[in-house]
């Protein structure tokens, strides 16, 4: 199930890539570079495929911060969309994002007004016109 070159989801460490998968181990590499061995029996409890081109693996390989973030907002938004299947996008980024901004104390809603501004000016994702979107939420439909 698991190949090298893989992006995955530890449970309790996090994002990650596989390095290498041998017949009792499977070796990661988080974020951090510290490689890690999950045992082959528990993997699939630990370990949670994600796809390449989702969000998660941007954090595999980049640290993210609040302004860093909102400068590449519309990709990251496609990226978590990738990730959340398309449902629940505010709170999905939300999710994603407000670890990042409360280790740099700014509040979530202060950053997502901003955000959503840039949004639309990239027009990559457009908003759905057909309902009114509840304060502080973005409708978007890809």
């Amino acid at each position: 199930m698991f190949k090298a070159g893989d992006y995955i989801l530890h449970s309790r460490q996090g994002p990650g890539r596989i390095v290498e998968v041998l017949p009792q181990h499977i070796v990661v590499r988080p974020r951090s570079g510290n490689v890690y061995k999950v045992n082959i029996d528990i993997a699939d409890n630990e370990l949670a495929p994600v796809p390449s081109d989702g969000f998660i693996a941007l954090l595999a390989q980049h640290d993210y911060s609040s302004e860093r973030s909102l400068q590449q907002v519309p990709e990251i938004v496609e990226r978590i969309m990738r990730d959340k299947h398309r449902r629940s996008i505010s709170r999905g980024i939300k999710a994603e994002l407000a670890p990042f901004l409360a280790r740099e104390g700014k509040p979530f809603v202060t950053w997502w007004k901003l955000a959503q501004r840039k949004i639309l000016e990239s027009g990559k994702i457009v908003p759905k016109l057909r309902r009114r979107a509840r304060r502080g939420h973005l409708l978007v439909s890809a």
